[in-house]
């Protein structure tokens, strides 16, 4: 089965998120070559909400938990791409760091940046 096979790809956490531990896209979001009712999908949080909810369509697939590689249906919602847009708006103003870490800091002209890593860009080039 479907299911079954895909199992082996996920690891459930503390905040009950299923993690897809097998391919992840350059953006983070879990990869996947599966076909399901004739339809190929690339994206396992979309293949897992079609499994499980039925296929999204043309909307996008929200991740309610913020965790791209969550793939658990029940943390996933099929929303029109405004909505999606205005959530991640919403999430993103709420960071305080970098990816990797680094306090953002208020500039008058880019608003919140990292210094730390814009110093780094520059010395690498």
């Amino acid at each position: 089965m479907i299911a079954k096979r895909i199992a082996k790809h996920i690891e459930v956490d503390t905040n009950g998120c299923w993690l897809w531990i097998g391919a992840l896209n350059p953006s983070g979001y879990g990869r996947i070559n599966a076909r399901l009712d004739g339809k190929k999908f690339q994206l396992a949080h979309r293949f897992s909400l079609a499994l499980y909810r039925g296929d999204p369509g043309p909307l996008d697939v929200d991740h309610k938990c913020n965790v791209k590689r969550c793939v658990n249906p029940d943390h996933l919602e099929a929303v029109d791409p405004s909505v999606n847009r205005g959530r991640y708006v919403h999430w993103n103003t709420k960071k305080t760091a970098c990816k990797y870490g680094h306090a953002f800091s208020e500039d008058p002209k880019r608003g919140r940046v990292c210094k730390e890593c814009r110093l780094r860009r520059r010395r690498a080039t």
